[in-house]
């Protein structure tokens, strides 16, 4: 006969209680190990949680907290990106993409608004620059801006595979307005003398592209402040958080577009209000920048949205014009003698020098026709071109966006590039003429932000993580507010609010 033996043993009392103690600690343990593994994932798929994920990423823009790894002053001091940009955006995106790696959650919309006109050449850019790399000079300074670049795609591919209402949009745009208005409000302080207070650290570093200029950047909880100054004519010019002079105009005279959207559009009086002071700040911080493309291009952004919203008569055009002018006459008041000075005043060569740095670049083309020389390597690759009568001059990355795109990524990337904005724009214009008074205002800015900084491309290098930040928010907002006003959905507009009803 065959002896069954128990499956615990039944000598000691003690023993069994002991045996059956560790199966409930083991069990218990188990089902924490489970809770501490997953519970994080599982706050990830909470709306709230990627709600604020998102808004880290807005607030972000101009902020950039974050630092370079394995930086290099040579590549870095010559207009390109000097190491990996490691940020809060790169972990906020992080977990606004993990459950989707995961299979935990799926986008909002299908896959058909992911494929629109904007995202393809987007996408196909990226790839483009990321072939660069078989002819890259050095693969390690390529993969700098690589990294910028992927994020950028998975930003715009966000926003436009997640936003599906108006009041998420005016969600957005509120953080920017917020965004903009710090920002503006850090770079009027640090005119005013903000880095002299003693108790802040600041550091002062040879400015080597500024004959007699220094660079002066004060550093407080992580968030830099940078002022550019003359130590001969004493003139400054405030780069902020967003780092560069140049690259600060940019950001604010895009942000001050989406905010005249805003105040043309249904939105609640708090977010007008917010745009309003936005506008009002962000202007006289993009005076303050001393950029006149900078300048040139907030122009053109106003010039288009006056001109579209005066012909469908949303504003008198007398009321417009009197505020403009207004609004112009204090700041030329208050701020003639940086204007001024950075028109008519000696700019030490700056404007001249872009000249030849593009007969460079197209020496550089001419070498290297289809690949070009590798993403964020043109420093690199000018070397052996100085000696070809350009030992004398101003050497530093091309000052010109288009040019720049071409000798490092080759023609095909030049034209995907042209192509993402171009059908941005276009997408912005055709909502424009839906005629929706929440979403066709602010539809309309983003075209005028686009147009404005593809000429501000013309006569800047355009590397800066804010300006790029922006750009893609705008761009992917195009693309999101054409779908969302398209024929055969319907709106409700209740206290400046919108939520989407179902198409008919």
């Amino acid at each position: 006969m065959r002896k069954s033996f128990p499956s615990r043993p039944t000598g000691s009392p003690c023993l069994s209680q002991a045996v059956t103690l560790i199966d409930r600690v083991s069990g218990n343990a188990v089902a924490l190990l489970a809770v501490v593994t997953f519970s994080p994932l599982a706050l990830l798929t909470r709306d709230v949680v990627r709600r604020w994920l998102l808004i880290v990423v807005l607030l972000n823009i101009p902020f950039t907290i974050g630092r370079h790894l394995f930086y290099r002053e040579d590549v870095g001091n010559l207009g390109s990106i000097g190491g990996f940009g490691i940020t809060v955006t790169t972990f906020a995106l992080a977990g606004l993409y993990l459950p989707r790696l995961l299979g935990t959650r799926r986008p909002s919309v299908s896959r058909e608004v992911c494929r629109r006109a904007v995202s393809i050449p987007l996408a196909l850019y990226v790839f483009v620059s990321f072939l660069s790399l078989l002819t890259a000079t050095d693969v390690t300074v390529a993969l700098y801006e690589l990294l910028l670049l992927a994020e950028l795609l998975l930003l715009h591919t966000y926003i436009v595979s997640e936003i599906r209402s108006g009041q998420q949009i005016t969600r957005i745009l509120q953080w920017l307005m917020v965004g903009l208005t710090v920002e503006a409000l850090l770079m009027i302080a640090l005119a005013a003398g903000l880095a002299e207070i003693g108790f802040i650290p600041v550091e002062t570093r040879v400015d080597d592209q500024s004959p007699g200029g220094v660079i002066r950047q004060m550093n407080m909880l992580g968030i830099k402040g940078r002022i550019d100054e003359n130590l001969t004519t004493h003139r400054v010019r405030v780069g902020g958080s967003v780092g560069s002079p140049n690259d600060a105009a940019s950001y604010l005279g895009g942000a001050c577009g989406i905010a005249m959207g805003l105040l043309l559009s249904s939105v609640s009086r708090r977010i007008k209000l917010l745009a309003g002071c936005g506008l009002s700040l962000g202007s006289i911080g993009v005076l303050l920048t001393g950029s006149r493309g900078g300048w040139f291009s907030l122009g053109i952004i106003t010039a288009i949205i006056v001109y579209c919203s005066s012909r469908r008569g949303l504003v008198s055009w007398k009321i417009r014009l009197g505020i403009a002018v207004a609004f112009f006459l204090a700041a030329g008041t208050i701020l003639s003698g940086v204007v001024d000075a950075r028109l008519t005043e000696d700019d030490n060569g700056s404007a001249e020098s872009r000249v030849p740095l593009m007969k460079l670049a197209l020496l550089i083309i001419e070498d290297h026709p289809i690949l070009g020389v590798g993403a964020n390597n043109f420093p690199l690759a000018m070397q052996p071109y100085i000696s070809r009568g350009f030992s004398g001059e101003f050497l530093y990355s091309v000052h010109n966006k288009y040019l720049l795109i071409w000798s490092e990524v080759g023609p095909v990337g030049l034209l995907s590039f042209a192509w993402f904005l171009i059908a941005a724009m276009r997408a912005g214009f055709r909502c424009w003429r839906l005629k929706d008074p929440l979403l066709s205002p602010i539809a309309l800015s983003c075209s005028a932000v686009v147009a404005g900084e593809m000429f501000h491309m013309g006569v800047d290098i355009f590397r800066g993580t804010a300006v790029l930040e922006l750009i893609c928010v705008v761009t992917a907002l195009a693309v999101v507010l054409e779908s969302l006003a398209a024929p055969g959905r319907h709106f409700r507009h209740i206290s400046g609010r919108v939520n989407m009803l179902s198409p008919v």
